[in-house]
């Protein structure tokens, strides 16, 4: 479903929704497996008690950044 949004949203014909879907699966396993390598990595080099301070950290910056930059999607007329 991801695939033929991106496909539409880039303006690519529903013949490429299958190409979109096979470079996003790839870019989600190279995402999962550098993330685990770098865990991996900080948890080696810092500790368990540090590496989960670090871990934190990004999750909060992570959820400041999109509660900032997201726009909000519900209607005005629902607004209160």
């Amino acid at each position: 479903m991801l695939a033929g949004e991106i496909a539409d949203f880039i303006g690519l014909t529903t013949g490429n929704a299958a190409s979109v879907g096979g470079t996003e699966t790839m870019l989600m396993g190279i995402a999962g497996a550098i993330s685990v390598a770098a865990s991996g990595f900080i948890f080696h080099m810092a500790g368990h008690s540090f590496a989960f301070v670090i871990f934190a950290a990004v999750a909060g910056i992570a959820t400041i950044l999109a509660w900032l930059l997201l726009p909000e999607t519900k209607p005005a007329r629902y607004v209160e």
